[in-house]
């Protein structure tokens, strides 16, 4: 848990995250935008993602991608989960343990789309955003995960001649009391605290919970794709409770989230 930051939640940084030359051959044989989807280069800032089972299961896709996926939802990498985040999971969920009856070490991983059983799921997928068409815009604002997200690591492929503007990881702080519409958070209600760029071979991981307010930043028009892995640990069922707005703050909340969007 060395080097763990507290502020504005407990979170990882590692800039740059993987050795040169593993990170270069991941990014050179980063599938192109029509894998993920065959009209991927018309659609305007879209959220498209490849899980691990096809990546594992389909022969076309590079090899040094496929052995870095198996890794990733292995129960090797679990264990390594434990060791850097273990005790952050408990002070965050103290009842989690008891819940599920084994301590963390002791949890069966297994890979999300197997259909195997076991305490933890892991998935690591890859994704892309593609290119803002018309006006700036977020492809999330202000949230949590799901609740039934344990820990969240997200490493980021940016293509080194991509001069776009935004699309930065931002941290928050929310206010005493602070509620939600589903899982997204009023941003007058949050302080920003901290920005994790969009880098090439640049990591953010944090372990997931009601504190955990993130979103990102606002990409300007242009013609890059924004590309990155997203790691996954999560359980079958919510971890922690999500509080939710009333019925009129939720409605006002909505209409001024539809008021920003124009």
């Amino acid at each position: 848990m060395q080097n763990l930051r507290s502020v504005p939640f407990p979170h990882d940084v590692a800039t740059p995250c993987l050795d040169g030359a593993a990170y270069e051959e991941l990014q050179r044989s980063f599938p192109e935008p029509s894998r993920f989807d065959a009209g991927a280069a018309e659609l305007d800032h879209r959220v498209l993602r490849l899980s691990s089972q096809r990546l594992l299961q389909e022969p076309a896709f590079a090899p040094c991608w496929q052995r870095f996926v198996e890794d990733h939802t292995s129960q090797a990498f679990w264990t390594r989960l434990v060791e850097r985040y273990g005790e952050r999971m408990r002070e965050l969920h103290p009842g989690l343990e008891t819940r599920v009856g084994r301590p963390l070490d002791q949890w069966k991983a297994v890979r999300r789309g197997t259909g195997e059983r076991g305490d933890v799921i892991l998935e690591c997928q890859l994704v892309i955003n593609t290119p803002v068409r018309s006006a700036a815009s977020s492809v999330r604002a202000p949230h949590v995960d799901m609740a039934s997200k344990l820990w969240t690591g997200l490493l980021y492929l940016r293509d080194t001649r991509d001069d776009t503007a935004g699309g930065d990881l931002v941290l928050y702080d929310g206010a005493p009391g602070l509620r939600f519409d589903g899982h997204q958070a009023p941003r007058d209600r949050l302080v920003q605290q901290a920005t994790h760029p969009y880098a090439p071979n640049s990591f953010i991981g944090f372990v997931n919970s009601a504190r955990a307010l993130h979103s990102v930043s606002a990409r300007s028009p242009g013609p890059w794709f924004r590309r990155y892995v997203d790691f996954v640990a999560e359980l079958e069922r919510p971890i922690f409770d999500v509080p939710q707005m009333g019925v009129l703050q939720r409605r006002w909340f909505r209409l001024r989230h539809r008021q920003e969007s124009r």
